[in-house]
């Protein structure tokens, strides 16, 4: 409203002679502004047509139609159409110098919502000697597609680094990007045009197959990312192209297997595990050619099949776990090889159906579990065959039956005796 009253205002000041033409560029500012001057400004008009309302008999009767009126309505219009283009429009080239006063950055910078300035439109970075080696084009402060940037090796700790290190400067350093975040590859390339490394990112964060060469071109690391973390396989290769190293991972944790052995080399524990996570802690840093930096967080965690041995090589139990809870199937024998156990978990907790042998063949016991503890008919024999126990552990659960005791699920050696139950 304030604006609107300024520009009715200002109308009627310039057709009646309070306010000059030069001061409509601050209409848009302070009101102050429209103080009258000392003296009317000077409208130009047609010969035959009046130059001031004074030319005007009395008795006159003046219309937005009269032709002197319309003419002033017209040039205040214009003026104040003037007066906003020029408030409007801020955008600039702002240069950046060096001591010796040559050129360093060209850039172009307008004006925010909030009336700061920022980058938007083309960037350019020069080398004292007038070389190119940055150019890129912002976007209300905002990097936006290509940018191009050349460094030296002292320009970057990472370019001093293996495998970086094996290649000649100056390298050269590509990317893409949408609203300020990388998205696409970012492919760094030496002196001779051959490419050092690419790494494929989506939304500012490594997404896709990596790889880093050697000079000439074979493929040196692979590595594969999902939204920041590493999954899949990370491969290293020698320059001849064979594989060195092998790793799997799993939501930034690498699959890891270890095996534990008796005395005389039998394996005794075969488990699968999951590092730590790898969580990114800064993402990659492209201007100034940082990689990402990661750190570790949780714990390592039994996840996969496991198998474990009787010193005389008999399996002892088998089974699997996912991220540190046994699940699914779950087995033991005793060391004569005759079956002891055969159950299911779910998340770490005792489910489903369950049965028990002795070790002479002859079923022990059977019954069902329910989030951990006996449910249902439960049923009990002695060696030879013969019914020891019945209990229905529904009817326990009511209050009706005193409960008798049945076998706890077996677990792995290596874990707690009693099952846990879920609370």
């Amino acid at each position: 409203m304030k604006n609107r009253s300024a520009t009715r205002f200002a109308i009627h000041s310039i057709l009646f002679g309070s306010v000059t033409l030069g001061s409509l560029g601050n209409l848009s500012g302070d009101e102050s502004v429209l103080v009258p001057p000392s003296a009317p400004p000077m409208l130009l008009a047609p010969a035959n047509e009046p130059t001031s309302l004074d030319d005007f008999p009395a008795d006159s009767v003046l219309t937005v139609d009269t032709p002197y009126i319309a003419r002033r309505i017209e040039e205040a219009a214009e003026a104040l159409s003037a007066g906003s283009a020029v408030h409007a429009s801020q955008t600039e080239m702002v240069r950046e110098r060096y001591d010796d006063g040559s050129v360093k950055v060209e850039r172009t910078v307008t004006q925010d919502a909030k009336g700061n300035y920022v980058n938007d439109g083309a960037y350019r970075m020069y080398s004292p000697t007038g070389t190119l080696v940055a150019e890129g084009r912002f976007e209300m402060g905002a990097r936006q597609g290509e940018w191009r940037r050349v460094y030296e090796t002292a320009d970057a700790t990472l370019l001093s680094a293996y495998p970086y290190s094996e290649f000649e400067a100056p390298f050269v350093s590509k990317a893409t990007f949408d609203a300020d975040n990388l998205n696409g590859s970012w492919v760094i390339s030496d002196a001779q045009g051959e490419t050092v490394s690419e790494i494929p990112f989506r939304d500012g964060l490594r997404h896709g197959k990596a790889v880093w060469n050697h000079p000439g071109g074979q493929r040196m690391y692979e590595a594969t990312y999902r939204d920041g973390l590493l999954e899949g396989v990370m491969a290293e290769y020698d320059a001849m192209g064979n594989e060195l190293t092998n790793h799997t991972f799993e939501d930034g944790r690498r699959v890891e297997r270890e095996v534990e052995y008796f005395r005389n080399q039998q394996p005794k524990t075969e488990f699968r595990y999951l590092s730590a996570q790898q969580t990114l802690k800064q993402r990659d840093d492209w201007w100034n050619a940082k990689p990402a930096v990661y750190e570790t967080a949780g714990k390592r965690l039994k996840h996969g099949s496991f198998v474990e041995y009787h010193a005389n090589g008999q399996k002892k139990t088998t089974g699997t776990y996912e991220e540190g809870e046994l699940t699914g199937e779950f087995a033991s024998w005793f060391e004569n090889g005759q079956r002891e156990t055969l159950g299911h978990y779910q998340t770490g907790i005792a489910s489903g159906a369950w049965a028990w042998w002795h070790s002479n063949g002859m079923r022990r016991a059977e019954g069902s579990y329910a989030n951990g503890a006996p449910d249902g008919q439960w049923t009990s024999w002695t060696p030879e065959g013969r019914v020891a126990k019945r209990q229905n552990y529904s009817d326990a659960k009511r209050g009706g039956v005193a409960r008798n005791r049945y076998p706890a699920p077996r677990r792995p050696s290596s874990a707690n005796a009693q099952p846990r139950v879920q609370r």
